[in-house]
């Protein structure tokens, strides 16, 4: 199966400052992922950029024998993503293997339970 799917447990926000690095960078969250049925532990790092640039691909690496996924968005999507995280629950991210699609949504909630 190539569609992976973990509970998001804690994320670091990080609004980016300064000339440094790259400029169209313009925030990061850093999603610490828990896959309890497949036993794996992983990180999703995901990138916002400037509204109007190019985005880097959706890939999987392996750092230290642990998957982190790194995920570009446009910046117009951060609030979006940030209100998932601070005002819904379960969260989960979502990564296809085959495709590079990832993303990050609910999963499984009632309808009408009102947050």
């Amino acid at each position: 199966m190539s569609s992976l799917s973990f509970d998001v447990k804690t994320y670091v926000v990080s609004q980016n400052a300064g000339p440094q690095g790259d400029p169209s960078l313009r925030a990061t969250m850093n999603l610490e992922l828990d896959g309890s049925a497949t036993h794996v532990q992983a990180n999703a790092i995901l990138r916002f950029y400037v509204d109007g640039t190019p985005l880097q691909q959706n890939v999987a690496q392996d750092v230290v024998n642990r998957p982190v996924f790194y995920a570009s968005y446009p910046y117009c999507q951060y609030a979006g993503v940030i209100d998932l995280l601070r005002n819904e629950k379960p969260v989960k991210f979502f990564f296809d293997q085959e495709s590079g699609t990832a993303y990050v949504g609910t999963y499984s909630e009632k309808v009408g339970e009102g947050e």
